[in-house]
């Protein structure tokens, strides 16, 4: 579809958790501009794409399912589900907060509800080891996102100005706490994230970031 070209940048930022010795919080910080000036073009699919050194634990923490959103909005999800939290940048104004929530789907996949209540809108993620040429770039996991059906022409939508999202939790079991997100790198190794997109026009965007431990 023709459209405008998007110009997408990306930084992040890797922290620890204050759970593990190795538990850390990663968040994501994506901006999204048209080119000509004017709304960017909305995304059919995202894909976060982390460090190969980062390791994830989404079977020590609750899951919420999509139809406790969906009948009780986020306050029905179980307590230690929530797994991320960020805020969605509309264009050409307004913010609206996002929520992550552990999830694992009817076939046994596990994943991710990505959720901004403001707009009823529930994204469904899951966990995917990334393809021999990710690997190479260096990650490992990806949370993929294929964005539902829509009613609104592909040429109506707008896109986000910027997206902000951080993966990570802790919590106690038993005497110890679990951490959702660990890394095995040390302290001041540079690590990368990426958020590969593709928009309704047909581009496709990589943009990446190098936080360090």
């Amino acid at each position: 579809m023709p459209g405008p070209r998007n110009i997408d940048g990306l930084s992040a930022t890797v922290r620890p958790d204050g759970g593990t010795r190795d538990g850390v919080r990663v968040a994501f910080d994506r901006t999204s501009r048209a080119d000509p000036e004017g709304p960017p073009a909305a995304a059919r699919r995202f894909v976060f794409l982390f460090d190969a050194s980062l390791r994830f634990h989404p079977a020590a923490f609750p899951t919420c399912a999509r139809t406790v959103v969906e009948r009780q909005g986020t306050d029905g999800c179980p307590e230690g589900s929530r797994i991320g939290r960020g805020t969605a940048h509309a264009y050409p104004q307004g913010t609206s907060e996002v929520y992550a929530f552990n999830t694992r789907y009817a076939n046994g996949m596990r994943g991710a509800l990505v959720v901004i209540p403001a707009t009823d809108t529930i994204l469904e993620l899951t966990w995917e080891r990334v393809t021999s040429p990710y690997r190479q770039r260096g990650y490992l996991w990806g949370l993929d996102e294929m964005l539902p059906p829509s009613d609104v022409p592909p040429a109506d939508r707008v896109g986000t100005r910027r997206f902000q999202l951080e993966w990570g939790a802790t919590r106690r079991t038993g005497p110890r706490t679990v951490s959702f997100a660990e890394t095995s790198a040390e302290t001041g190794t540079k690590l990368r994230v990426g958020l590969w997109s593709s928009f309704v026009t047909g581009q496709v965007a990589l943009p990446e970031a190098a936080p360090v431990r």
